[in-house]
């Protein structure tokens, strides 16, 4: 059963007090926002998976790589009768401590813990420190916790992935996510846009390489800031909320659109014969 303290007074839980109530729990264990790592995801993101879960709300949510929990709580929150497996490799982080040399210790699961109780959703979150599929880096000490864990909390309906975003990481915990995954589950795989998602897009590309039976769908690059791509099984069909792709096959572009293409290969190809130039629409 869901905590009725977790419910706000209208029946649809709002981005903004989601936010609100996730703050004033790290605020109360002593961690403002600018120690929150990672930052906490924007409205818009909350908005998107709920869309997706319209119907059926998710009841068993994977949290992999979520730093000092913030991610965790949310869902907790965005998601009352879930249960939630929060990963995290755990490193000490005493620059995190708002207590001084007393709690030099600090570790992003104990700052997630403390601000899961002060929410009192301790309950339904479990916490493991450990890495989730990849190998851990030489000197850390960490082990990979993740196998033993989808083995014993699996099926997920959602799965959301963070922390280490090189190619070679970020493909190694979706393959292993991909396993623990309901047929009508999602993966929400963060980081994918902008600058710094050169190694997590990678990984996603390896990923699908492989494992042609899911969709991917990843947000428009103008908005893509801190926005998280989505894959499902294709057997589940397409990602509900979300417009379905629609091929062009039978459409003719406009010239403009013929003329501005034949530019772009000119400047990319040089000057050469183009056969044919294929604009794909989300995997």
């Amino acid at each position: 059963m869901p905590d009725p303290t977790l419910k706000p007074a209208s029946a649809q839980e709002s981005p903004s007090w989601i936010r609100e109530r996730v703050l004033a729990a790290f605020a109360k264990a002593g961690f403002p926002e600018e120690r929150i790592l990672p930052p906490l995801a924007p409205e818009t993101d909350f908005d998107a998976l709920r869309s997706v879960f319209a119907a059926v709300p998710p009841v068993r949510i994977l949290d992999v790589g979520g730093g000092t929990g913030a991610t965790a709580l949310a869902m907790a929150l965005a998601f009352p009768d879930a249960r939630i497996i929060a990963v995290d490799v755990n490193a000490p982080l005493p620059e995190m401590s708002a207590a001084g040399p007393a709690d030099a210790e600090a570790s992003p699961l104990g700052i997630a813990a403390a601000a899961a109780r002060s929410l009192r959703a301790e309950g339904r979150i479990r916490f493991a420190a450990g890495v989730f599929a990849a190998h851990p880096a030489a000197g850390t000490g960490a082990r990979v916790v993740g196998p033993d864990l989808c083995a014993e909390e699996g099926d997920f309906d959602l799965i959301l992935i963070g922390g280490s975003a090189t190619a070679e990481s970020r493909a190694a915990d979706l393959r292993l996510a991909a396993s623990a995954l309901s047929m009508r589950g999602l993966i929400a795989t963060a980081g994918v846009m902008g600058p710094g998602g050169t190694g997590a897009r990678a990984g996603v590309s390896d990923f699908l390489r492989y494992n042609r039976d899911f969709f991917y769908i990843h947000p428009a690059i103008a908005s893509a800031r801190g926005s998280p791509g989505l894959l499902r099984h294709r057997s589940a069909g397409w990602f509900p909320g979300f417009e379905a792709p629609r091929p062009m096959r039978d459409e003719t572009p406009p010239d403009s659109v013929r003329e501005r293409f034949a530019d772009l290969a000119a400047v990319t190809l040089g000057a050469r014969p183009v056969l044919e130039i294929a604009v794909g629409a989300p995997m």
